[in-house]
Order: C-alpha cells, then structure tokens, then sequence
C-alpha cells in the first residue's frame, strides 16, 4: 500500500470544513510495545511493512505486525492499523476525531 504523504493546501483548495478522507483497514493484526525509554532500537521492530516509533524520556513505543513482536515483549496485542487515503492536510481540525470515530 502507498504510504500516506501530508502536504500543505493550496490557497484555491475547498473549505477545509467540508474536505473528507477515506480510510482503509490494514490487513492484520498489531502490537503496540513498550520498552525501557533507553532501549536500543530492536531489530523485530521494523521487521514487517508497517511500523511506527516513539522515544519519549519516559518509554520507547513500537507499534509494529503483532507476529514481529516477541512473546516476552511488553505488549497489548490484537490491534487493527487504518490507512487514510490520499493527502491529509494539517489544516483539518478535528479529523483525526473524526476518523476514528
């Protein structure tokens, strides 16, 4: 699947208010890890075609194909990934709400 790309909107695009996003499940099912914030990257994180990473001062994230995940791995299992279609402008408050709601 092509990856999402986010671009500024152009001055001559609609309103904002009214532009709509399609999203599309991902096949699968997801882990969403937690390791020790100094963690060194784990090589199973970005094993499989969809992952994501997030290193704060309290934890690293891994949100990665629940079979990449190691069974000793801090984890909560059983996720579903959506994919929005197309651009996906900063501009739209309240979308990602909107998404997933």
């Amino acid at each position: 699947m092509p990856p999402v790309a986010f671009a500024p909107v152009p001055a001559s695009a609609p309103n904002p208010d009214t532009h709509s996003l399609a999203r599309h499940e991902v096949a699968g099912t997801f882990a969403v890890c937690k390791l020790p914030h100094d963690s060194a990257l784990p090589t199973w994180a970005t094993a499989g075609d969809v992952f994501s990473l997030t290193r704060t001062a309290d934890e690293l994230s891994l949100v990665c194909r629940q079979e990449c995940a190691p069974v000793k791995t801090h984890a909560e299992t059983s996720w579903r990934c959506l994919r929005v279609a197309g651009t996906m402008p900063f501009t739209l408050v309240g979308e990602l709400a909107a998404l997933t709601a």
